[in-house]
């Protein structure tokens, strides 16, 4: 009897282990399919977020946003918006959009030089547009090492010229821009001149290029001197230029500092003629300097607004929608094109930096709202300057 009684316990024993182990295999049946269900919309959603990733080209844009140059920063994005939009409004580059990401160097190189690192470690972007000089001068010998394609819609310092085989431009150096300004000074006669200049790559190529041709024409420097781009107090060298009685100075410079040396010359009653650069051409100028500003003389890129040729036409159309003023529209320009030509070698192209590379170099004569646009051995264009200056707060054409 007791035998029998043990014997249907261990039955109901084994009974009950074997329905736990099936309820115990059951849930984790239902937790491996739980788990593949999870893992597959995991995969899903990899695979989507990748293909949405690949389905843009990233280029980064390095430029002043905040500070000072602020202003050129925003006049550059214009450009660049406009080129961007009408590129993706038309299937964009083999399909895939553009997408621009935008860093603010502040007009800094070392800021720029941290903008560049992280566009292309973290954004990938194999394509980066600066348009200050330091930050392109900063950042060549990385480019270089990376293959990465530098293409400056603004930068005019004479040394990018031999930054690397992967650095470009748009705009002429300021080696032209100097030799111009001497030589229109002999015309007038102006036969005397004084230098007052930032120290800085683009300030430091205007004044190399300017005194060199001054000097070959047979006119004397008869003062010069760099000063920080913090600098907000001039009278000290502004005298000094007063008592040798130059006909010209010539004041590359940045916009905050030519305002402020304006409004100085005046107040000390320094009347020789002042002779600059398109970076005077800036609202803050008139703020800063107000009445001071009139008769400044400067050289500027040609881009002629009004013309009528139907690119020019519609772009500035477009630019007029966008903006609130049409100061230094080369610059805007100068960004559509650099977008525009980029995306025609991306076509042919993708993302492969050495293929544009040639790409680029074989450009010649292509006809941009810039103007007409070849790159040279150096990357380099060469561009027509026109006369400006300033007559009752307004930047106009010299005649």
């Amino acid at each position: 009897m007791d035998r029998r009684i043990y014997k249907t316990k261990a039955i109901y024993k084994t009974k009950a282990n074997e329905k736990i182990n099936k309820i115990i295999i059951n849930k984790t049946i239902k937790q491996s399919f739980l788990l593949l269900f999870l893992l597959l919309i995991l995969i899903s959603f990899i695979s989507c977020a990748k293909e949405k990733t690949e389905s843009t080209i990233k280029i980064g844009v390095i430029m002043p946003l905040t500070g000072h140059q602020a202003h050129l920063g925003e006049i550059t994005r214009i450009g660049l918006e406009i080129a961007k939009d009408e590129i993706n409004s038309n299937g964009g580059i083999n399909g895939r959009k553009l997408q621009i990401i935008y860093e603010d160097d502040k007009n800094n190189a070392k800021e720029g030089l941290l903008a560049f690192n992280k566009l292309i470690t973290i954004d990938n972007s194999k394509v980066i547009l600066p348009i200050m000089s330091g930050t392109v001068l900063a950042t060549a010998s990385i480019a270089e090492q990376q293959n990465i394609i530098v293409l400056s819609p603004g930068a005019s310092s004479t040394k990018i010229a031999n930054a690397g085989d992967y650095i470009f431009r748009v705009r002429e150096k300021a080696e032209k821009h100097g030799k111009i300004m001497a030589e229109f000074a002999l015309q007038n006669n102006w036969k005397n001149a004084a230098i007052l200049v930032v120290n800085h790559e683009n300030g430091v190529s205007y004044r190399d290029a300017f005194m060199q041709r001054f000097t070959e024409l047979g006119g004397k420097i008869i003062y010069t001197e760099t000063y920080d781009i913090t600098t907000t107090d001039f009278r000290a060298a502004l005298v000094k230029i007063k008592a040798l009685n130059p006909d010209a100075v010539y004041i590359p410079g940045f916009v905050q500092n030519v305002g402020v040396i304006l409004k100085q010359a005046k107040e000390i009653g320094l009347t020789a003629q002042f002779l600059g650069t398109q970076t005077s051409e800036d609202q803050q100028l008139i703020t800063i300097a107000n009445i001071a500003a009139d008769g400044l003389i400067y050289t500027s890129p040609f881009f002629d607004a009004n013309s009528s040729n139907q690119r020019i036409s519609q772009f500035m159309q477009e630019y007029r929608k966008r903006a609130q003023d049409e100061d230094v529209l080369f610059l805007a320009a100068n960004a559509y094109d650099s977008v525009k030509i980029i995306a025609e070698a991306m076509k042919q192209c993708d993302e492969n930096t050495r293929c544009i590379k040639e790409y680029l170099y074989a450009i010649k004569d292509y006809d941009g709202v810039s103007g007409v646009i070849s790159f040279d051995e150096n990357g380099e264009v060469d561009k027509k300057l026109m006369f400006k200056t300033v007559q009752n707060g307004k930047f106009i054409p010299l005649n």
